[in-house]
């Protein structure tokens, strides 16, 4: 779910011309740990799993990009 969320909060930071995720360098490790840890069929070899551990910092930058995130979602997509 969380990777769904960064996903789409990118989506729509795209498509609102605003600013998501700009320090790559820094988020870059974080994004891959979802990435990998979400052990798709399609790029999970058979019989392999991964399961990130996290430590504080980067539960910190997790929170802080998707709450971002969020805080985008909440105030271009608006009910009618």
């Amino acid at each position: 779910m969380l990777l769904n969320a960064w996903n789409l909060f990118g989506d729509i930071a795209t498509s609102v011309d605003a600013e998501f995720d700009s320090d790559r360098q820094l988020s870059q490790r974080v994004y891959e740990k979802l990435f990998w840890g979400n052990n798709l069929p399609s790029v999970t070899p058979p019989g392999k799993h991964y399961t990130p551990l996290w430590n504080e910092d980067e539960l910190s930058l997790m929170r802080a990009i998707l709450g971002h995130g969020l805080d985008i979602f909440r105030k271009h997509v608006k009910k009618q």
